[in-house]
């Protein structure tokens, strides 16, 4: 689960593609959420080293998972927490 904050771009990306049932306007918003969760991901783990500005989502989602196995806070706490 994800809470979009600081992003009402793409609330209004989202409705103007619900509103017209378009299927390229759907897909844009996929690219924008896409781009705007790595950018989101790349700013939380900036610290963790050189590479991360060049990762992709799913190098972000595996970087996530490392430092989760590791323990390493705050990226070891549980959702909710």
């Amino acid at each position: 689960m994800v809470t979009i904050v600081n992003a009402s771009w793409l609330q209004h990306a989202w409705q103007e593609a619900n509103d017209n049932n378009d299927d390229a306007r759907a897909r844009d918003y996929i690219a924008d959420v896409r781009i705007y969760c790595e950018d989101l991901l790349k700013f939380m783990l900036r610290g963790e080293g050189p590479a991360i500005p060049n990762l992709s989502l799913d190098g972000l989602k595996q970087e996530l998972k490392r430092l989760y196995e590791a323990h390493v806070p705050p990226f070891d706490r549980k959702a909710g927490s």
